[in-house]
């Protein structure tokens, strides 16, 4: 009995200290709009109201179908970890070089993309290249008090911010879409671990 009862906790500790080792390089939210209907947004998405989901190619992303002023769009309830990524994955058609064409907000922290440097809050950085009409990836990482912001390859920004704490929500920032000239293929939000 007591060789069962050991073995049942043995199992149970491995169980549950396998569940914390497997946390680290979990995603906990992704949206690459391949189950969102056509000419739609994902359900619990708010705003962007000229903004849908289209296809090209056999690949599904957001964009605008009107020309617009900036679009605001609030993904709800975000459950983020202590020490998380963001990535977007995107195509970006500007005709402007230094005003941000995608701002990500996540707590009291703004990310920005512009044609030729990225930045994190009032921190910019240069790109390794011009990434209009190219795919770009921006990714946003915390970790601990360490914050950086990246597109492509080219080296991170970053800030070191004691007083962070991420919000409820993750809002994205599209400033001034054209017909096709933003176009999100891929969010998504992974946890780093401890």
């Amino acid at each position: 009995m007591k060789k069962s009862a050991a073995l049942a906790g043995m199992i149970m500790f491995f169980l549950l200290y396998g569940v914390v080792l497997s946390a680290a390089g979990s995603i906990f939210y992704f949206e690459d709009f391949s189950k969102v209907p056509l000419n739609s947004l994902p359900q619990s998405w708010q705003g962007g109201e000229k903004m849908e989901v289209q296809e090209k190619q056999g690949k599904r992303f957001l964009t605008a179908f009107e020309k617009t002023n900036t679009q605001v769009i609030t993904i709800p309830n975000i459950k983020y970890s202590k020490n998380y990524e963001i990535k977007l994955t995107g195509l970006y058609h500007l005709s402007e070089r230094n005003s941000y064409g995608y701002v990500l907000f996540t707590g009291s922290v703004f990310c920005g993309v512009s044609r030729e440097y990225c930045g994190i809050n009032n921190n910019d950085g240069g790109l390794n290249e011009d990434i209009n009409g190219k795919m770009f990836t921006a990714v946003f990482k915390k970790k601990g008090d360490n914050l950086s912001f990246q597109v492509n390859n080219s080296p991170a920004v970053t800030l070191s911010d004691s007083r962070f704490k991420p919000s409820d929500a993750f809002k994205l920032v599209i400033n001034r879409p054209g017909i096709g000239e933003a176009q999100i293929y891929e969010i998504k939000m992974t946890d780093l671990g401890e």
